[in-house]
């Protein structure tokens, strides 16, 4: 479930979300993205949640994630976990050495 900046980051509609796929009664995985930010329904209403923003290939943003992440561990579980997103290590574009991997 991602809402991307475009709704206001929702306890109750991610809540909603939760309880409707809880009452199918199958088992499902649900992700959501908090806008790059950690609330407190997040372990409430899904099993894992994006805690961070989006990060490319650069330390400082990759270390300000991890940083994050290890500020919110506490927070984690079985079956919920903080998402710190995907690392990007190599975009066309951003590598100063074109022939080689950055």
């Amino acid at each position: 479930m991602d809402w991307c900046t475009q709704l206001p980051n929702n306890g109750t509609l991610a809540l909603a979300m939760a309880a409707a796929l809880n009452n199918t009664g199958r088992p499902i995985w649900l992700n959501f993205h908090c806008d790059g930010t950690f609330a407190e329904w997040c372990p409430e209403a899904g099993n894992s949640w994006r805690m961070a923003r989006d990060h490319h290939d650069n330390w400082e943003v990759t270390s300000a994630v991890i940083d994050q992440l290890k500020d919110l561990a506490p927070n984690a579980g079985p079956y919920h976990w903080n998402d710190p997103d995907f690392l990007m290590v190599r975009i066309y574009g951003t590598c100063s050495l074109p022939d080689r991997l950055c």
